[in-house]
């Protein structure tokens, strides 16, 4: 027995992986005709057409019942694979790395399916190329992979967005309060959420722009304002830097002067920033240093009298004001003047 085996994709016998196109072609001689072919497919033809790869054996027998046997293993080429990557969605920018399989067995190239004309790939037989010039909307590309006779594909597609931006208003680093509204932008289309990033807070509504944050903690709160529209995303942040309690005291500023003639117009010993020193005391002495008014928790409410209630003479006059918490102690004059 001799036989002459298909060479479709030498030196495979098989044009592609898992095709039926292999052939066996015998050629008998000897023995005493007629023969007999008896094929493990379960043929008896001589010659077998449109096999698949895997081991064939034939018995052949001629007219005396003498025969012979053999086997014969077609081969098919390796399997080929292409995946041009996952469909992806990009915002704001024209141009994309490409993220296919390098092919283990055959060459790959891009094509590109579906551009504006002036969609270029750097390198189209890379299975990492860039892509650039691409248009707004959906644009498709086949990665190709191809021995001599077979190939397969695989089709990406990468849709093309304008540029979203997040803007989550202005840093408040002077803020005394334990709460706080934030001022962020929120386009028509879009969805937002604000999230903590850093710091504390408590946010009211974390899907609404303009939402009250309570409960802010002394220092630095760094909050982030994300917001989508699609797959495209844009995320900014906003600092919020609430003071410590002495940093937020106001300065003290005691006057020269005042007029308790009861006209309604600076009848009082006013110290500009006392009401955020409850904790301190003032005394009042005259030229020759005796006490003439005195009282703790000084809230604004001197008119000119002594500790007796009653008026006290025109004249220069002097202050020494303690407040708890703070190192200095205010001492100056004073004028009454009625």
């Amino acid at each position: 027995i001799n036989a002459s085996l298909s060479q479709n994709n030498p030196p495979y016998n098989l044009t592609c992986f898992q095709t039926n196109d292999g052939s066996i072609d015998l050629t008998v001689t000897g023995g005493t005709k007629p023969y007999l072919y008896i094929w493990s497919t379960g043929s008896n033809n001589e010659d077998q057409l449109n096999l698949s790869t895997g081991n064939y054996t034939v018995i052949v027998r001629d007219s005396n019942l003498c025969e012979t046997t053999d086997t014969f293993l077609l081969t098919e080429p390796p399997q080929i694979f292409a995946y041009a990557g996952a469909d992806i969605t990009i915002c704001g920018q024209s141009f994309y790395t490409m993220n296919a399989d390098s092919p283990a067995y055959g060459i790959g190239h891009w094509e590109i399916i579906n551009g504006n004309g002036l969609t270029h790939l750097i390198d189209s037989t890379y299975f990492g190329s860039q892509v650039d010039s691409l248009q707004i909307g959906v644009n498709s590309f086949l990665w190709v992979v191809a021995d001599a006779y077979c190939s397969v594909s695989d089709e990406i597609f990468i849709t093309v967005k304008t540029d979203i931006f997040s803007f989550a208003g202005s840093d408040k680093l002077d803020l005394c309060e334990d709460e706080y509204i934030l001022t962020a932008t929120l386009e028509a289309g879009y969805a937002g959420y604000w999230s903590v990033a850093s710091g504390g807070g408590i946010i009211n509504s974390i899907i609404s722009p303009n939402s009250r944050v309570t409960g802010l903690t002394h220092g630095s709160n760094v909050f982030i304002w994300i917001v989508s529209l699609g797959t495209c995303t844009d995320s900014a942040f906003i600092n919020v830097n609430r003071l410590d309690s002495l940093d937020c005291l106001s300065l003290v500023d005691i006057p020269s002067a005042f007029s308790p003639n009861g006209d309604g117009h600076n009848d009082y010993f006013v110290i500009k920033g006392i009401e955020d020193y409850n904790v301190n005391q003032l005394t009042i002495f005259d030229r020759w240093g005796v006490e003439v008014f005195s009282k703790s928790g000084y809230q604004n409410d001197w008119k000119g009298d002594n500790n007796n209630d009653k008026p006290i003479g025109d004249g220069t006059y002097f202050y020494l004001l303690k407040i708890e918490g703070l190192s200095k102690v205010y001492k100056g004059y004073i004028d009454v003047r009625r």
